[in-house]
């Protein structure tokens, strides 16, 4: 009997424990977002900085994670957000698919797609972190299908429109447009194996950087480089590149496949590289960009993937297998120890000479570099809109917010005194918030 009660005691204890895992966080205010995978670690930075100050990071206030997606929950800076000083705030961003799902899931509320559970059969929802299913111990929550509020795109709307993959028509409550809030440079990354073999038919010293975020003045004298063409010519459905490496690297590169590790037709990043190297849609004598049914066995393999940390094992993959893989991600994402991929220089230029992966960038001397656009519901509530316009004007300040990695400041967003050492992050030239615009620089 007493066997039986010490057991018993034990299981309502355990119910206990399971309980208190699963806990609602009582957030004044959920605000869901989807969109851009090349900006999740930069959304997580600017709701970490609307936090009161000393909050996150202690008990409920934390970052939580589900999957790929993030939430950040914290009671809020009222002089940073407008919003009530200590309002609980509980923002979770998307980051599965990519810069379409800010239009196609949020504002016009179509079906979810790629990644997203199979009994959802509701329109235009997506999975994002639910703040009445967290775990403040491990710090992650669980996916839950909901309708997000508003997002991020690495490209403007009229870009999206332009593809046929947007119709503003359909969008029903209203739109709230930020476009060209902040710069955002691109960079070109290949394997580690493709790094070598680049550095030995440009005749540099052979031998992947000890750092590939550090680097040294030797690391970037040693960096090899891919010009607009030869990506281009590999990017593009039925480009002239798809035989071998040999056009790039020489002899070495016979008979090594190419191995394109590009995003799906929702990415920004995609619709990024196909303006910048194609010309897609911004010209009539633009070409679409290879898909996996272009791959040609032996020769030509294009491999999408649903978001950027797929395009990292996806490079880091092709690595492992001694293969030349090549592929595009945001400079906001950062080289680790074990990575099997490196940034490689784009027509001579670095896009990461510093720690801060955006000084060429800035003096326009790197030229990928786009410029996101915010969207929010026009039918949310007036503390989600006040909040998310604080939130967007956040992402390209560098009196708020710094560093963002890759993050740049888009020039007429701000005025200076002339003194700010931040100006270094101040872009010399804009496309006017439109992807198909040129970068025009100014003195």
């Amino acid at each position: 009997m007493k066997l039986h009660q010490i057991a018993l005691a034990v299981a309502v204890l355990a119910a206990g424990s399971a309980n208190a895992a699963n806990k609602d966080l009582a957030a004044d205010l959920v605000i869901a977002l989807d969109g851009a995978t090349a900006v999740a670690g930069s959304v997580v930075d600017v709701a970490s900085y609307m936090c009161k100050a000393g909050t996150l990071g202690t008990g409920d206030y934390q970052v939580y994670s589900a999957g790929k997606n993030k939430a950040v929950f914290c009671p809020v800076d009222g002089a940073k957000t407008g919003l009530v000083d200590g309002t609980k705030v509980f923002l979770s961003k998307n980051n599965v698919d990519g810069s379409l799902e800010s239009l196609q899931r949020a504002m016009m509320r179509q079906t979810a797609d790629g990644g997203i559970p199979a009994n959802s059969n509701a329109l235009g929802q997506t999975s994002l972190p639910d703040s009445t299913q967290c775990d403040p111990v491990a710090k992650t929550c669980v996916n839950t299908m909901q309708y997000a509020q508003g997002g991020l795109s690495d490209v403007n709307a009229g870009t999206w429109e332009a593809r046929g993959q947007y119709n503003p028509n359909l969008v029903t409550g209203g739109v709230i447009e930020f476009p060209g809030l902040a710069g955002q440079g691109f960079g070109l990354a290949v394997s580690g194996a493709l790094y070598q073999a680049l550095q030995a038919a440009q005749g540099l010293t052979v031998g992947v950087p000890a750092d590939g975020y550090n680097m040294t003045a030797a690391d970037l004298a040693n960096q090899p480089s891919i010009n607009r063409n030869q990506y281009a010519s590999i990017l593009a459905a039925g480009g002239g590149y798809h035989a071998d490496w040999s056009p790039i690297v020489g002899a070495a590169g016979a008979g090594k496949p190419v191995v394109l590790c590009r995003r799906g037709t929702n990415s920004g990043t995609q619709a990024s590289m196909d303006s910048f190297f194609l010309s897609f849609p911004c010209s009539s004598s633009g070409v679409p960009s290879a898909l996996a049914t272009d791959s040609i066995p032996g020769a030509f393999e294009v491999i999408e993937n649903s978001g950027t940390g797929d395009v990292k094992t996806c490079l880091t993959s092709a690595n492992t297998a001694g293969d030349f893989g090549i592929g595009v991600m945001s400079l906001e994402n950062k080289w680790s120890s074990g990575s099997g991929w490196y940034y490689v220089q784009l027509d001579g230029v670095s896009p990461n000479e510093e720690t801060g992966q955006r000084k060429s960038s800035a003096e326009g001397r790197y030229a990928f570099v786009e410029e996101m656009y915010g969207v929010v519901r026009g039918d949310s509530s007036a503390d989600v809109q006040t909040y998310m316009t604080s939130f967007f004007a956040a992402m390209g300040n560098p009196y708020a917010v710094n560093p963002l990695t890759g993050i740049t400041v888009v020039p007429g967003t701000y005025l200076w005194d002339g003194t700010d050492a931040s100006l270094s992050r101040v872009q010399r030239g804009t496309r006017f918030g439109d992807a198909c615009a040129p970068m025009m620089l100014f003195n």
